[in-house]
């Protein structure tokens, strides 16, 4: 009797029994199956509530601790059900609701438990756990002015996760008159950052006005020093809904506002045009202090550079209309922007009318806006300021779907050096009349795969005379007399470009290298009609070639070939690919004549020999590509060779049958710049020796 009425022994009994019941839900925890999970939270909770019958706070937080721990450890584990997942690894909702009773019971002091727990309840899936943390960190907030900073740091952390979701708009609205109340500095700077951890710009709204407040109070100086190192960084989703007007106004309102703004993510939201020049009109109107970095929907737009005129360049591919606009109404205070590049991007009025406006007021050198499948009405649009810009020099329109309706209209851009339109397939002889006759200045012009264009347009070129670059690759139409006009007219000619232009013939050829000696690169690929003595009168006239391109010149024999190892000693690029009748006679020329050599093609030469290519290693030892497949005279003896080009990346020898490991293996040690090497068909290279080559070059990709 006199033990059982002893107060310590009493305690000794209870702490036993907490202990015994702690153990057992450890032993079910460990069984790792859901019933037992059950047995575990019933002997847990039994265990907190006999500590806090007995007002034993230290037990409580201790029991409390470990509940979380042995939920999250079965979140984690894979063979969780989901509607464990959903509660957070709890057995069921009434154990959340009792936790959350005892929690509030014990915790008193530094709210840590507080915290704890919510940062638990924000894991969770199930809205109804989010709703009792927010109104367990609201109570937390208003009743304790000691930890109420903590708290809000804490809500805020918990809210980014959250993404700002169930939340409710009265909890909100109170916590601010609330905290308000308390007129402390931190408080309301933890406040305002709170505010904009919400989805909600109604909130930012009140976020930037608290901040505003603290920045006329206070001065720039503290004020910076508040924010420093809690930067918001907005974010907006249709998550909680559609965005309506009234937000898109409250999101210009919050850009425009003096306020720490870092960031501001829309991606995700559905936007018609007026919200989108809403965003546009207030990314005109920045304030002079702003530290606003990054915009962004899908694409990252800079805006504190673009603001700081650190940038020369802006490229974006694939961006959304946001994106362009947004980008464009930026560039009005910029200074240093000179060349944009939009690529893969659809351009409709609104986009083109803000770069329009944009250009009345910003200077470009060179514009870029391809396969943005813009028409007539864009171009119309545009046309006019692009014709207002003194200094552009550079415009590419390739892949778009204008008609000369508006092509035309190109030829009001006089001050144009460059002008890129392939692909641009409404593209007709009207739209390079229109340029000829008034483009002067021109010195470059793409219109490759513009299949309508024919002799009467590209004849009126001629007038260009200081066109020094000229591509018409696919423009199938096109025939000698276009090719001898053009020769008559550019004499000044570098680059020229007629690949696959069939109907010309080597008259016109003759006739340009004669008039253009200057020329050093030209694509003759896939003409037909061209013969020995039109690339003879090429080489000898044309002296200083870098880039040659005779690929498919089936006609072309040793005598043309040889004579470009003897006359052009510059050449770099060379392309022979199918020329069949060629032999190691004219490969051997060329490889003693032009030492630079750093690309050549022989692709299905299927006469030349190891002679060639042992003469190629020892005088082109600067070479970085050979092509040479289904050359199957070709063996190891020569591969091996290829060793003295310490600068080779690609070799190509498919179905080249003789090559063997040997050379192969050679290559793999001797060469570590290697980044690609053909040799399918190759039936005596083996997987040892290309493992071999993986571990030389790691990043060497090989095909076989």
């Amino acid at each position: 009797r006199t033990l059982q009425s002893d107060p310590l022994n009493k305690d000794c009994q209870r702490e036993a029994r907490i202990t015994r019941l702690r153990i057992a839900a450890r032993e079910n925890e460990k069984k790792g199956k859901t019933a037992n999970w059950e047995k575990a939270d019933q002997s847990f909770f039994l265990a907190c509530q006999k500590a806090y019958e007995a007002k034993d706070t230290d037990n409580v937080v201790n029991i409390v601790k470990e509940i979380l721990g042995t939920w999250k450890a079965r979140v984690q584990n894979e063979s969780c059900p989901n509607d464990y997942r959903n509660l957070g690894g709890a057995s069921s909702f009434k154990h959340i609701q009792s936790l959350v009773t005892f929690v509030e019971a014990v915790d008193t002091v530094g709210r840590n438990l507080t915290i704890l727990l919510c940062s638990f309840l924000a894991t969770c899936k199930d809205k109804r756990q989010w709703k009792i943390m927010h109104e367990l960190l609201y109570k937390t907030t208003i009743n304790d002015v000691k930890s109420a900073e903590k708290t809000l740091v804490a809500w805020t952390k918990t809210t980014r996760r959250l993404e700002g979701v169930a939340l409710e708009d009265k909890l909100v609205k109170s916590l601010i008159r609330e905290v308000e109340g308390f007129k402390q500095v931190e408080l309301s700077v933890a406040l305002s950052n709170f505010l904009a951890a919400l989805q909600l710009p109604e909130f930012w709204i009140e976020a930037c006005r608290i901040a505003n407040g603290l920045l006329e109070s206070l001065g720039r100086e503290k004020w910076n020093s508040l924010y420093e190192s809690t930067p918001w960084q907005l974010y907006r989703t249709d998550k909680i809904g559609p965005l309506t007007d009234n937000d898109a106004k409250q999101i210009a309102a919050v850009i425009s506002s003096e306020s720490p703004l870092q960031s501001l993510n829309l991606h995700g939201c559905q936007m018609t045009d007026k919200h989108i020049r809403m965003v546009a009109e207030a990314c005109i109107k920045l304030p002079e202090h702003t530290q606003f970095e990054t915009l962004e929907y899908k694409q990252k737009i800079p805006v504190l550079k673009l603001r700081a005129n650190e940038l020369d360049r802006a490229e974006y591919s694939r961006a959304t209309s946001q994106d362009v606009v947004w980008l464009f109404s930026l560039l009005h205070h910029n200074t240093s922007v000179k060349h944009i590049d939009l690529a893969s991007t659809n351009l409709n009025v609104l986009e083109v009318s803000a770069i329009a406006e944009c250009l009345k007021v910003h200077a470009l050198e060179t514009l870029s806006i391809t396969n943005c499948n813009m028409g007539d009405v864009e171009l119309k649009l545009l046309a006019p300021a692009l014709a207002a810009i003194p200094g552009l020099e550079s415009l590419s329109l390739s892949g778009n779907i204008f008609t000369d309706t508006s092509g035309a209209l190109l030829g009001k851009l006089r001050s144009l050096r460059d002008l890129n339109l392939s692909k641009c397939n409404g593209v007709t002889d009207e739209s390079l009349k229109a340029i000829s006759a008034e483009c002067k200045a021109l010195r470059s012009l793409n219109v490759s795969h513009c299949h309508k264009v024919t002799d009467a347009g590209v004849s009126g070129l001629a007038a260009c005379s200081g066109l020094q670059t000229l591509i018409l690759e696919e423009c199938a139409n096109l025939t000698d007399y276009a090719i001898q006009a053009v020769a008559e007219g550019c004499t000044s000619l570098v680059e020229f470009n007629i690949r696959n232009c069939k109907k010309v013939t080597g008259v016109s050829i003759s006739q340009l290298a004669r008039k253009c000696p200057k020329l050093e690169r030209i694509n003759l690929c896939f003409c037909d009609y061209i013969t020995d003595q039109s690339i003879g009168v090429l080489a000898s006239h044309c002296k200083n070639l870098l880039n040659l391109n005779l690929g498919h010149c089936k006609r072309l024999t040793d005598q043309s070939i040889g004579q470009i190892g003897a006359n052009c000693p510059l050449v770099q690029v060379l392309n022979l690919s199918v020329c069949e009748k060629l032999t190691d006679e004219s490969i051997i020329k060329v490889a003693k004549g032009c030492p630079q050599l750093r690309k050549l093609n022989l692709a299905v030469c299927d006469q030349i020999t190891d002679a060639s290519v042992s003469q190629i290693s020892q005088t082109c030892t600067e070479l970085e590509e050979l092509m040479v497949p289904c050359c199957d005279k070709i063996t190891d003896n020569s591969i091996t060779l290829l060793s003295r080009c310490k600068n080779l990346c690609r070799l190509n020898v498919y179905a080249c049958k003789k090559v063997t490991d040997r050379s192969i293996s050679e290559i793999a040690k001797s060469c570590p710049k290697l980044t690609h090497l053909d040799v399918f068909w190759c039936a005596d290279v083996s997987d040892d020796v290309i493992e071999e080559l993986k571990t030389n070059n790691p990043t060497c990709e090989v095909d076989r």
